[in-house]
């Protein structure tokens, strides 16, 4: 795909409605792609059955965007600034079965 057929691409993509957006925005920071987050993590749990041992998982994803509410800033982590995860994974497969972002209010 050419850069500029990605780049028309995602000025019109929409995962939402966006004439009721900053309403819902008010309760749920989430709102942009929340429709698309459950049902990636529906799909999560569908697709696979942990075996008995998960643990939690914290990651920071590198980020230095100027959503506020979904930045950090650790400075213990070799990408200083990005978006902390946790996760539900499998001990023996490590597959993510659960997602959270942690969210500033």
């Amino acid at each position: 795909m050419s850069l500029e057929r990605f780049q028309n691409i995602n000025r019109v993509i929409r995962f939402d409605d966006r004439s009721n957006r900053n309403e819902r925005r008010e309760r749920d920071k989430l709102t942009p792609i929340q429709c698309l987050w459950i049902k990636w993590e529906t799909n999560l749990r569908k697709l696979f059955h942990p075996y008995e041992n998960v643990t939690v998982y914290e990651q920071l994803i590198p980020f230095r965007g100027r959503y506020d509410f979904f930045r950090q800033y650790i400075l213990s982590k070799p990408a200083q600034y990005g978006i902390k995860v946790w996760a539900a994974c499998c001990t023996k497969t490590k597959y993510a079965w659960a997602c959270r972002l942690h969210m500033f209010e």
